[in-house]
């Protein structure tokens, strides 16, 4: 029941599917999902949940001993932070689990992230052994964070199947839930879906960020110039470096459980392909240094590991809103200026719970103690919260001449607030 199963469960329930288990095996959170409370932050989430919970949707620590019509498993697929290649472990226990439940003419819903090949090769042999007649279809979760209630009924559902009669069943189901399907040739297609979709965008991302560096070598505004290049010609559609309010795609820190991992995933299926997949690598490469980076460049005109750093924003971003951190790039950015002696850190988020930023090794404060001689403070998200801070009480809190790092361009650089404080506003391509 994490952010994949949990609210697939409760669109589920929203469409009168008239009983979904959801199975979670950790203690606590199964206790506070059966209190009517979900544990992690997503829109619309809490009230849908308390609609719900106890009536068509509950939720248990096991698979139900009862048959089912349908299993789906949305357990996750991380990847080693070592090797950077996926581990299965958790997908492999949930299909033996649901094997030990399954009788004829179960559909069984593979969900999760994986390599091309792992629904075919390693889920369905462990369900060939039950003997039974099963099902078997791979339909890739493609919903983003703070409007996944939303886009799962929204986004057409791509559907890959063992078979055609697996297919048209993950159609019958799914087609309660969104208005269109996308039926696939193969289970592996579906697999290689999920992966282009994000490392596309964590490479068109990581142009714009290499477009930053160069930018930033020639004291030059990658914004601008971007914008300019983009500008009424319908051949270029550039991300930005930094927060941009059109619908181009924006470069700056990429994080998250998904483009962090999914680029690694394809990368090894091309391994075993044998094709080198460089520019990905790359890519992905230039994301991951990003925040290494940033506090490089704090750290450089600093030059100072006692000086206080204030930054906003430890979720993995900041539109639609999150308290997710896992694989944020702010974590990075604590651990490189850990790395280089800085330990006088301090920390917000408006939704992540102090904690967890604790936990870090950062100081969480408020927002005016935060600027309270600061000597740096770095805005790591995109929060449009943020944009609504009172500058010209904050800033004036913080040290003379102290770096405002504003990482996503969430504020006016020419704002006469940095011009009359002898602040030094920097950014990304800045």
């Amino acid at each position: 029941m994490g952010f994949v199963g949990l609210t697939l469960s409760v669109v589920m329930a929203e469409k009168d599917i008239p009983r979904i288990v959801g199975v979670e095996t950790n203690p606590e959170t199964l206790k506070q999902l059966k209190s009517g409370k979900p544990h992690f932050f997503e829109a619309g989430l809490p009230e849908a949940l308390q609609k719900h919970q106890g009536r068509s949707l509950t939720f248990s620590n096991s698979v139900p001993t009862q048959v089912m019509d349908a299993y789906v498993i949305t357990v996750g697929t991380p990847i080693d932070k070592t090797t950077n290649l996926p581990v299965l472990d958790q997908i492999k226990t949930a299909t033996q689990q649901v094997a030990q439940k399954i009788e004829n003419n179960c559909l069984v819903v593979l969900r999760s992230t994986v390599s091309v090949g792992t629904t075919r090769n390693i889920v369905y042999p462990i369900l060939k052994k039950t003997g039974k007649k099963f099902f078997l279809a791979f339909c890739p979760e493609r919903t983003i964070e703070g409007k996944a209630l939303q886009e799962s009924q929204e986004l057409p559902q791509i559907i890959g199947g063992y078979d055609s009669e697996s297919a048209q069943k993950a159609v019958e189901l799914f087609s309660k839930i969104t208005t269109e399907t996308v039926v696939l040739s193969s289970l592996e297609s579906a697999e290689m879906v999920k992966l282009l979709n994000n490392s596309w965008r964590d490479t068109t991302f990581a142009f714009a960020n290499e477009i930053s560096h160069i930018c930033e070598k020639q004291s030059l505004d990658a914004n601008e110039i971007i914008h300019a290049a983009n500008y009424k010609y319908s051949r270029s559609a550039i991300p930005s470096p930094g927060f941009s309010a059109s619908k181009v795609p924006r470069g700056g820190f990429v994080g998250g459980f998904c483009l962090r991992k999914d680029p690694h995933i394809l990368i090894d299926v091309g391994k075993k392909n044998g094709i080198e997949l460089g520019l990905i690598k790359t890519a992905r490469q230039i994301n991951e240094n990003l925040p290494r980076h940033v506090a490089k460049r704090i750290a450089s005109e600093l030059n100072d590991p006692s000086k206080k750093i204030f930054l906003l924003g430890f979720a993995f971003k900041g539109e639609p809103e999150t308290d997710d951190i896992r694989d944020s790039p702010t974590i990075e950015l604590v651990q490189a200026f850990q790395t280089m002696g800085y330990h006088n850190l301090y920390g917000h988020d408006f939704l992540v719970p102090f904690e967890k930023i604790k936990s870090l090794g950062v100081t969480p404060t408020a927002l005016s103690e935060g600027f309270k001689n600061a000597s740096a403070v770095c805005f790591c998200t995109s929060t449009k919260r943020y944009q609504q801070i009172p500058l010209q009480d904050l800033i004036p809190l913080m040290t003379p001449r102290g770096i405002f790092f504003d990482t996503w361009r969430l504020f006016d650089k020419n704002n006469p607030v940095f011009g009359n404080s002898e602040k030094k506003y920097q950014s990304v391509g800045l």
